[in-house]
Protein backbone atom coordinates (compact mmCIF):
# COMPACT_ATOMS: atom_id res chain seq x y z
CA UNK A 1 0.00 0.00 0.00
CA UNK A 2 1.37 3.09 -1.23
CA UNK A 3 2.14 5.56 1.70
CA UNK A 4 0.15 8.78 1.75
CA UNK A 5 1.94 12.50 0.67
CA UNK A 6 2.07 14.72 3.99
CA UNK A 7 1.54 18.49 2.99
CA UNK A 8 4.54 20.11 4.11
CA UNK A 9 2.69 22.49 6.27
CA UNK A 10 1.99 19.43 8.43
CA UNK A 11 5.39 20.03 10.17
CA UNK A 12 4.45 19.18 13.75
CA UNK A 13 5.47 15.59 13.03
CA UNK A 14 8.90 16.90 12.28
CA UNK A 15 9.37 18.32 15.87
CA UNK A 16 9.35 14.91 16.60
CA UNK A 17 12.61 14.15 15.85
CA UNK A 18 15.67 16.82 16.11
CA UNK A 19 19.04 16.86 15.27
CA UNK A 20 21.25 16.65 18.00
CA UNK A 21 24.84 17.31 16.46
CA UNK A 22 26.65 18.20 19.85
CA UNK A 23 26.62 14.50 21.02
CA UNK A 24 28.96 11.94 20.56
CA UNK A 25 27.36 8.60 20.72
CA UNK A 26 30.10 5.79 22.61
CA UNK A 27 30.36 2.73 21.74
CA UNK A 28 29.24 -0.96 23.35
CA UNK A 29 32.97 -0.90 25.13
CA UNK A 30 32.77 2.42 26.46
CA UNK A 31 29.70 3.15 28.20
CA UNK A 32 31.04 2.80 32.40
CA UNK A 33 28.95 3.20 35.06
CA UNK A 34 26.27 2.27 37.76
CA UNK A 35 23.74 -0.32 35.84
CA UNK A 36 21.89 -0.31 39.39
CA UNK A 37 18.93 2.46 38.00
CA UNK A 38 18.52 0.15 34.59
CA UNK A 39 15.67 -2.14 34.10
CA UNK A 40 15.20 -4.31 30.99
CA UNK A 41 12.13 -6.00 30.18
CA UNK A 42 11.84 -8.19 27.15
CA UNK A 43 9.42 -10.70 25.57
CA UNK A 44 10.59 -14.68 26.31
CA UNK A 45 11.44 -14.92 22.25
CA UNK A 46 12.77 -11.29 21.95
CA UNK A 47 16.73 -12.41 20.56
CA UNK A 48 19.27 -10.00 22.45
CA UNK A 49 22.80 -10.47 23.70
CA UNK A 50 24.26 -8.11 27.18
CA UNK A 51 27.50 -6.55 25.69
CA UNK A 52 28.36 -5.19 29.39
CA UNK A 53 25.61 -3.98 31.84
CA UNK A 54 24.76 -1.26 30.14
CA UNK A 55 25.16 -2.12 26.24
CA UNK A 56 22.72 -4.65 24.33
CA UNK A 57 22.91 -6.34 20.98
CA UNK A 58 19.04 -6.20 19.73
CA UNK A 59 18.79 -9.22 17.09
CA UNK A 60 14.75 -9.11 16.96
CA UNK A 61 11.99 -8.84 19.28
CA UNK A 62 11.21 -5.94 21.43
CA UNK A 63 12.69 -4.11 24.49
CA UNK A 64 11.40 -1.90 26.94
CA UNK A 65 14.70 0.14 28.28
CA UNK A 66 14.22 2.24 31.54
CA UNK A 67 17.18 4.79 32.97
CA UNK A 68 17.03 5.76 36.61
CA UNK A 69 20.02 7.29 38.98
CA UNK A 70 22.67 6.53 39.54
CA UNK A 71 22.77 5.00 35.89
CA UNK A 72 23.66 7.75 33.43
CA UNK A 73 22.81 5.71 29.88
CA UNK A 74 22.16 2.05 28.21
CA UNK A 75 23.29 1.65 24.52
CA UNK A 76 21.10 -0.68 22.53
CA UNK A 77 23.18 -1.46 19.46
CA UNK A 78 20.68 -2.62 16.23
CA UNK A 79 21.74 -3.22 12.70
CA UNK A 80 20.23 -0.21 11.91
CA UNK A 81 22.00 1.97 14.34
CA UNK A 82 22.33 2.43 17.89
CA UNK A 83 19.88 4.01 20.66
CA UNK A 84 20.66 5.93 23.74
CA UNK A 85 18.65 5.92 26.38
CA UNK A 86 19.80 8.31 29.04
CA UNK A 87 18.75 9.15 32.86
CA UNK A 88 15.02 9.82 32.93
CA UNK A 89 14.49 8.33 29.96
CA UNK A 90 11.71 4.99 28.95
CA UNK A 91 11.31 3.85 25.67
CA UNK A 92 10.17 0.63 23.32
CA UNK A 93 13.30 -0.77 20.43
CA UNK A 94 11.39 -3.30 18.55
CA UNK A 95 14.10 -4.60 16.06
CA UNK A 96 11.39 -6.44 12.88
CA UNK A 97 12.70 -9.58 11.23
CA UNK A 98 11.08 -7.40 8.28
CA UNK A 99 14.06 -5.23 8.53
CA UNK A 100 12.93 -2.40 10.44
CA UNK A 101 13.76 -0.80 13.54
CA UNK A 102 10.89 1.21 15.50
CA UNK A 103 11.71 3.71 18.77
CA UNK A 104 8.97 5.26 20.84
CA UNK A 105 10.19 7.66 23.86
CA UNK A 106 7.64 7.08 26.68
CA UNK A 107 9.19 9.63 28.93
CA UNK A 108 8.25 13.03 29.17
CA UNK A 109 11.56 14.53 29.10
CA UNK A 110 13.83 16.04 26.04
CA UNK A 111 16.54 14.75 25.08
CA UNK A 112 16.49 11.01 26.22
CA UNK A 113 16.18 9.25 23.70
CA UNK A 114 18.37 9.83 20.79
CA UNK A 115 19.39 7.63 17.97
CA UNK A 116 22.82 7.36 15.85
CA UNK A 117 22.00 5.93 12.09
CA UNK A 118 25.04 3.81 10.67
CA UNK A 119 26.55 6.12 8.07
CA UNK A 120 25.19 4.28 4.96
CA UNK A 121 21.54 5.01 5.65
CA UNK A 122 21.63 8.50 5.85
CA UNK A 123 21.75 10.33 1.97
CA UNK A 124 19.95 13.69 1.53
CA UNK A 125 19.52 14.68 5.84
CA UNK A 126 16.53 16.99 6.44
CA UNK A 127 18.80 18.02 9.53
CA UNK A 128 21.14 20.13 7.97
CA UNK A 129 24.10 17.82 7.31
CA UNK A 130 23.77 15.60 9.91
CA UNK A 131 24.87 12.71 7.38
CA UNK A 132 28.41 14.67 7.14
CA UNK A 133 30.86 12.71 9.35
CA UNK A 134 34.52 12.55 9.20
CA UNK A 135 36.85 9.82 10.79
CA UNK A 136 38.07 10.78 14.37
CA UNK A 137 41.65 11.45 15.26
CA UNK A 138 41.21 9.15 17.97
CA UNK A 139 43.47 6.23 17.59
CA UNK A 140 41.97 2.94 17.02
CA UNK A 141 45.50 1.13 18.49
CA UNK A 142 44.48 -1.47 16.11
CA UNK A 143 41.01 -2.27 17.16
CA UNK A 144 37.93 -2.54 14.87
CA UNK A 145 36.77 1.38 14.22
CA UNK A 146 33.61 1.97 16.55
CA UNK A 147 31.02 4.72 16.43
CA UNK A 148 32.81 6.16 19.25
CA UNK A 149 35.74 6.94 16.51
CA UNK A 150 33.56 9.12 13.90
CA UNK A 151 32.01 12.47 14.71
CA UNK A 152 28.33 11.77 13.23
CA UNK A 153 25.82 13.67 14.36
CA UNK A 154 22.57 12.15 15.80
CA UNK A 155 18.56 12.83 16.58
CA UNK A 156 16.90 12.97 19.47
CA UNK A 157 13.33 11.36 19.58
CA UNK A 158 10.35 13.62 21.56
CA UNK A 159 8.52 12.46 24.42
CA UNK A 160 5.24 10.90 22.68
CA UNK A 161 6.66 10.11 19.00
CA UNK A 162 7.62 7.42 17.22
CA UNK A 163 10.47 6.69 14.70
CA UNK A 164 10.23 4.31 12.39
CA UNK A 165 13.32 3.46 9.98
CA UNK A 166 13.55 0.33 6.92
CA UNK A 167 16.43 -0.74 5.29
CA UNK A 168 13.59 -0.43 2.14
CA UNK A 169 10.82 2.03 1.49
CA UNK A 170 8.40 1.50 4.44
CA UNK A 171 4.48 1.44 3.69
CA UNK A 172 1.32 2.55 5.31
CA UNK A 173 0.95 -0.84 6.58
CA UNK A 174 4.43 -0.56 8.20
CA UNK A 175 3.87 2.60 10.22
CA UNK A 176 0.34 1.42 11.04
CA UNK A 177 0.33 -1.93 12.79
CA UNK A 178 -2.61 -3.66 13.99
CA UNK A 179 -1.89 -3.15 18.14
CA UNK A 180 -4.85 -0.80 18.77
CA UNK A 181 -2.13 2.03 19.51
CA UNK A 182 -3.19 5.24 18.06
CA UNK A 183 -1.02 7.34 15.85
CA UNK A 184 -1.43 10.59 13.93
CA UNK A 185 0.94 13.06 12.03
CA UNK A 186 2.73 10.42 9.54
CA UNK A 187 5.89 12.38 7.86
CA UNK A 188 8.05 10.12 5.65
CA UNK A 189 11.79 11.23 5.01
CA UNK A 190 14.70 9.75 3.18
CA UNK A 191 12.61 8.36 0.26
CA UNK A 192 10.47 6.54 2.38
CA UNK A 193 13.06 4.89 4.79
CA UNK A 194 11.99 6.97 7.57
CA UNK A 195 8.47 7.42 9.36
CA UNK A 196 7.92 9.34 12.38
CA UNK A 197 5.09 10.12 13.99
CA UNK A 198 2.95 11.10 16.94
CA UNK A 199 1.49 8.02 19.10
CA UNK A 200 -0.84 7.90 21.89
CA UNK A 201 1.51 7.10 24.89
CA UNK A 202 -2.23 6.75 26.54
CA UNK A 203 -3.21 3.95 24.11
CA UNK A 204 0.76 2.11 24.59
CA UNK A 205 0.00 1.57 28.23
CA UNK A 206 -3.28 -0.24 27.70
CA UNK A 207 -2.39 -2.21 24.82
CA UNK A 208 1.65 -3.35 24.85
CA UNK A 209 2.06 -6.47 27.22
CA UNK A 210 5.55 -5.29 28.14
CA UNK A 211 3.88 -2.43 30.12
CA UNK A 212 1.16 -4.23 31.17
CA UNK A 213 2.63 -7.07 32.52
CA UNK A 214 5.63 -4.78 33.90
CA UNK A 215 4.20 -4.08 37.38
CA UNK A 216 3.94 -8.14 38.27
CA UNK A 217 7.92 -8.43 37.76
CA UNK A 218 9.15 -7.21 40.99
CA UNK A 219 9.40 -3.36 43.17
CA UNK A 220 12.23 -1.85 40.54
CA UNK A 221 9.54 -2.53 37.67
CA UNK A 222 6.52 -1.80 39.40
CA UNK A 223 8.06 1.71 40.29
CA UNK A 224 8.75 1.79 36.47
CA UNK A 225 5.50 1.04 35.72
CA UNK A 226 4.07 3.65 38.37
CA UNK A 227 6.16 6.51 36.11
CA UNK A 228 5.42 5.20 32.75
CA UNK A 229 1.91 5.53 33.78
CA UNK A 230 2.00 9.06 35.54
CA UNK A 231 4.11 10.40 32.23
CA UNK A 232 1.16 9.05 29.81
CA UNK A 233 -1.16 10.99 31.61
CA UNK A 234 0.87 13.89 31.09
CA UNK A 235 1.33 13.27 27.64
CA UNK A 236 -2.44 12.99 27.25
CA UNK A 237 -2.99 16.42 28.27
CA UNK A 238 -0.23 17.67 26.05
CA UNK A 239 -1.27 15.91 22.96
CA UNK A 240 -5.23 15.88 23.45
CA UNK A 241 -6.79 12.93 22.59
CA UNK A 242 -8.09 13.66 18.71
CA UNK A 243 -6.25 12.82 15.32
CA UNK A 244 -5.12 9.57 16.61
CA UNK A 245 -6.24 6.25 14.22
CA UNK A 246 -6.10 3.39 15.44
CA UNK A 247 -5.48 -0.23 13.57
CA UNK A 248 -7.38 -2.40 15.30
CA UNK A 249 -6.18 -6.25 15.17
CA UNK A 250 -8.59 -8.63 12.82
CA UNK A 251 -10.76 -10.89 15.60
CA UNK A 252 -8.82 -14.42 15.43
CA UNK A 253 -10.17 -17.44 13.36
CA UNK A 254 -11.71 -19.73 15.08
CA UNK A 255 -10.95 -23.27 14.04
CA UNK A 256 -13.57 -25.38 11.99
CA UNK A 257 -13.80 -29.02 13.35
CA UNK A 258 -13.60 -31.42 10.61
CA UNK A 259 -16.37 -33.76 10.71
CA UNK A 260 -15.19 -37.60 10.43
CA UNK A 261 -17.48 -40.51 9.01
CA UNK A 262 -18.93 -42.29 11.49
CA UNK A 263 -16.42 -45.57 12.61
CA UNK A 264 -18.13 -48.54 10.79
CA UNK A 265 -19.66 -51.06 13.05
CA UNK A 266 -19.13 -54.71 12.77
CA UNK A 267 -22.20 -56.69 11.19
CA UNK A 268 -24.82 -57.79 13.46
CA UNK A 269 -26.32 -61.23 12.88
CA UNK A 270 -30.12 -61.39 12.68
CA UNK A 271 -31.71 -62.77 16.07
CA UNK A 272 -33.30 -66.30 15.01
CA UNK A 273 -36.48 -66.84 14.73
CA UNK A 274 -38.69 -67.56 17.82
CA UNK A 275 -41.83 -69.12 17.63
CA UNK A 276 -44.81 -66.49 18.52
CA UNK A 277 -46.54 -68.09 22.23
CA UNK A 278 -49.87 -69.23 21.94
CA UNK A 279 -53.05 -67.20 22.62
CA UNK A 280 -54.92 -68.31 25.57
CA UNK A 281 -58.34 -67.93 24.89
CA UNK A 282 -60.13 -66.30 27.49
CA UNK A 283 -64.17 -66.91 28.57
CA UNK A 284 -66.21 -63.81 27.34
CA UNK A 285 -66.76 -60.98 29.36
CA UNK A 286 -69.83 -61.56 31.39
CA UNK A 287 -69.81 -65.28 31.63
CA UNK A 288 -69.06 -67.64 34.54
CA UNK A 289 -67.54 -71.01 33.80
CA UNK A 290 -69.49 -73.53 34.16
CA UNK A 291 -68.56 -76.57 36.13
CA UNK A 292 -68.60 -80.37 34.34
CA UNK A 293 -71.63 -82.22 36.12
CA UNK A 294 -70.53 -85.07 38.67
CA UNK A 295 -69.88 -88.36 37.08
CA UNK A 296 -73.17 -90.74 37.69
CA UNK A 297 -72.78 -93.75 39.88
CA UNK A 298 -73.35 -97.01 38.05
CA UNK A 299 -76.65 -98.82 39.28
CA UNK A 300 -76.31 -101.89 41.16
Amino acid sequence: MPFPVVSKDSVSSLNGIQANNSRIFPSAIDIHGSPAGVLLHARKETRYDLLSPLSIWLEDGPLLVSVRNPSEMVLVATKFGDVCVTTGGDALVERAESDTLRIINLSTGSDTVFLNMHDKLWTNSPWGGIAKSSPSKTKTRGRKKTYADIDSGAVSIAPGFELLVGAQGLSLDDAKPADSVGRREFRTLEGGRFIVSEISVDNLTQAHDLIKNLSSHGEKASAVFNEIMKNAGILRGRQGESGFEKNVPPPPKQAIPKHKPPAKLPPTKPPAAVAPPKAKTAPPAGSQAIPAPPAAKPAN
